[in-house]
């Protein structure tokens, strides 16, 4: 078929986009940032607390 390289272009086009907005929450693959941050926080508390005791 003619248009068989116009699936690789797409699909290329779609990654760039998906590079240039990693944070856009609409996107299905948008990065998990605030659950990335309250793993980050408890650990820092369990951490704070566990050294107040020693």
């Amino acid at each position: 078929m003619e248009t068989d390289w116009l699936v690789p272009l797409v699909s290329l086009n779609q990654i760039g986009i998906e590079l240039q907005n990693p944070f856009y929450k609409s996107s299905l693959n948008h990065l998990p940032l605030d659950e990335i941050a309250e793993g980050i926080e408890k650990t820092l508390q369990e951490m704070l607390a566990s050294s107040e005791t020693e």
